[in-house]
């Protein structure tokens, strides 16, 4: 199951850049939330 760790890992790479975004500014983090909830 290596697909399965590689989906997690990259979605907790994901997680933490998402953070880093919404601390550094919460505006700019919205569009990609949106694009990624609605692809």
């Amino acid at each position: 199951m290596p697909q399965i760790k590689n989906y997690y890992f990259t979605l907790f790479i994901h997680l933490l850049y998402n953070y880093h975004n919404l601390v550094s500014n919460p505006f700019l983090l919205l569009p990609k939330v949106l694009y990624k909830v609605d692809p």
